[in-house]
């Protein structure tokens, strides 16, 4: 009697097993998901960001965090500033604009004003976008002033 009612429970217990398994396979396919970019190749670190280096991946909408970018066109362009492997989602923070002005070059300060134009030479201090203001180390004066980096690389000094 007492065998019998064991086999009982472990039937029981395999049933309940089977069907939680069954149920679980059956909410998997109606999983909620969504296409993340990812590299297709390991990304070094400076290097720009094209189209031809990302494809998309399915994940569940529920992995995907406010940090992960959803969408390959927010990336592309933009400069890795550390090494990222492939195959994995990307997250913002991995990206920056590519600098129109790099730490180190040579660029060419401009100052305007009163119908005056002066033009001379500056070595970059840190890296800068278009808009942002970079320190430049004068090259004639030996002077460290700020300017305001455009669109075409050159500094404009106040």
């Amino acid at each position: 009697m007492q065998a019998t009612t064991i086999i009982k429970g472990t039937m029981v217990a395999a049933s309940i097993t089977f069907m939680m398994m069954a149920a679980s396979l059956a909410n998997a396919k109606n999983v909620e998901t969504t296409e993340v970019p990812i590299l297709k190749e390991t990304l070094r670190r400076g290097e720009t960001v094209t189209n031809t280096m990302l494809t998309e991946m399915e994940m569940p909408a529920k992995r995907v965090s406010y940090h992960t970018i959803t969408d390959k066109e927010d990336i592309v362009g933009m400069e890795a500033t550390r090494t990222i492997r492939a195959g994995i989602p990307l997250k913002m923070k991995q990206f920056r604009e590519t600098p129109t002005v790099r730490q180190g070059h040579v660029a060419i300060l401009t100052y305007n004003k009163s119908g005056i134009s002066l033009t001379t030479e500056g070595t970059v201090m840190s890296d800068a976008v278009a808009g942002d203001f970079v320190k430049v180390m004068n090259n004639t004066t030996n002077r460290m002033i700020t300017g305001i980096v455009q669109e075409n690389g050159t500094i404009a000094v106040n």
